[in-house]
């Protein structure tokens, strides 16, 4: 469906916290197999706002999925909660240093995830406007694995936090779930929205199983 921005737009600039909550499948629970990443997205008051589901229903897909794991392509749509497009991101195969595309709606581009080099124990990417130029960057740390704080101009304006639950929770239930928390009340909706797409490649990137 064509891009609609307007109620969601609404959410997100009304928001200082957003949820993403992970739907695991029961194929995947009794099986192991990785099956596709679908999220809820939520308000602070437990409202669904949306959802997001990540593409290739095929066989390929799923061997893909299976086989290649973090280093398969990549493809996640966000939608609102009356099914309009909100965001995409695309990231192609890739070994080191994943890049990934962040869209409004389904084909406008808005932002880039660089991955950086970085120390073992750093979790280092940029994010990038249209032009390739820097406009937030995140330096989290291995001995805070599940934090990413999101940085403008060396001040924290949102941080990402993966919330956990208990093992047996992890294991059996919806296990990845994450706090979106704004900080910054300068942040425009474009902002808004490429940071919770920013949400999934967080996941994708490194607490893929």
């Amino acid at each position: 469906m064509a891009y609609d921005p307007q109620e969601f737009s609404q959410h997100l600039l009304g928001s200082d916290v957003i949820y993403v909550k992970q739907r695991r499948e029961l194929t995947e629970i009794l099986t192991g197999l990785e099956t596709r990443n679908r999220f809820r997205i939520l308000s602070a008051t437990n409202e669904e706002l949306g959802t997001c589901a990540e593409q290739g229903r095929t066989m390929a897909g799923a061997l893909s999925r299976n086989f290649w794991q973090r280093m398969r392509p990549f493809e996640m749509i966000g939608y609102d909660r009356s099914g309009y497009h909100t965001f995409r991101i695309t990231s192609p195969v890739q070994w080191w240093h994943r890049r990934a595309t962040i869209y409004a709606g389904h084909d406008r581009p808005i932002a880039y995830v660089q991955q950086q080099w970085g120390w073992p124990w750093r979790r280092k990417f940029q994010i990038q406007d249209r032009a390739g130029q820097m406009r937030f960057e995140v330096n989290g740390s291995i001995w805070r694995f599940w934090i990413f704080p999101i940085m403008r101009q060396g001040r924290t304006v949102a941080v990402i936090q993966k919330l956990w639950s208990g093992a047996l929770q992890e294991l059996f239930t919806d296990a990845d779930n994450y706090c979106l928390r704004f900080g910054d009340r300068h942040l425009t909706a474009e902002d808004r929205l490429t940071l919770l797409a920013v949400v999934s490649v967080v996941d994708f990137m490194y607490f893929e199983r």
